[in-house]
């Protein structure tokens, strides 16, 4: 791996993220393969083409809104999310470039942990040729959890001073996440732009006011606080992160 970790990571975590990769590419294969039979026309082409693009365009909604609770609610220690979710995130605030240490498993596997059961109970439904909207369904969540799937490695390359030329000019075309974008995010108060796949709803939700509507009606409905951030200082931003003993003895960021 090369780089000493700031954070626990098991070597059982580490084998359940590989056997979860390669689940979630065999159901990919499967879905795909299903997809494929299911056009008839050219009808079917454009059905497909649509399902495609909104399954990117879902995938970024679904990390802005993953983004978003693990930063707004709950603490490290909430219960299942807390340790898994919330301070991850939280911590990725205090320590940015940390996500530029983690190699492919670690980036992407995560996030094939959730992906892959859904998946194994959509692979499941059978599609017939000439059925549009099933066709319509199964492909757009396929392309939604492969997305999905990719949204961390677009993350960290948000986040790599030099990535590769074509994951640049990917980044120049608004193609996925680009680095001057996400950095509104990680601008104090840090409480816009929580999309991190393309970034194409960021200014959307933000103009609609989506994220402060949705708190005023958790606090309404569920009387959930939001949380306030403890902002990390320059120093906290700039320097190394430290070892899991030391990150233990920190106070927690919220």
């Amino acid at each position: 791996m090369g780089n000493k970790r700031s954070y626990d990571y098991s070597p059982v975590h580490r084998a359940l993220e590989i056997g979860a990769i390669i689940a979630m590419f065999i159901l990919a294969g499967v879905l795909a393969w299903r997809s494929w039979g299911g056009i008839a026309d050219q009808t079917g082409w454009i059905v497909v083409a649509s399902a495609i693009f909104a399954g990117y365009v879902g995938a970024d909604f679904v990390s802005g809104i993953v983004h978003w609770l693990a930063d707004t609610y709950g603490t490290e220690k909430t219960f299942i999310a807390g340790p898994n979710l919330v301070r991850p995130f939280r911590e990725h605030h205090r320590w940015p470039e940390d996500i530029t240490k983690h190699d492919f498993i670690e980036t992407n596997g995560n996030n094939c942990l959730i992906t892959v059961p859904v998946m194994a109970l959509v692979a499941l439904i059978p599609i017939a040729p000439g059925q549009h909207v099933v066709l319509f369904g199964v492909t757009a969540f396929l392309s939604l959890s492969l997305s999905v799937f990719a949204t961390n490695q677009f993350h960290k390359w948000a986040h790599t001073a030099t990535p590769p030329s074509i994951v640049r000019a990917m980044q120049a075309c608004r193609l996925i996440l680009p680095r001057d974008h996400h950095q509104i995010h990680h601008t104090p108060p840090f409480d816009r732009y929580y999309c991190i796949t393309t970034g194409w709803l960021n200014w959307p939700l933000r103009i609609l006011r989506f994220y402060e509507i949705s708190e005023w009606t958790l606090r309404l409905v569920l009387r959930w606080e939001p949380r306030a951030y403890t902002l990390p200082t320059d120093d906290e931003r700039v320097s190394p992160s430290p070892s899991p003993e030391t990150r233990e003895q920190q106070p927690s960021p919220a």
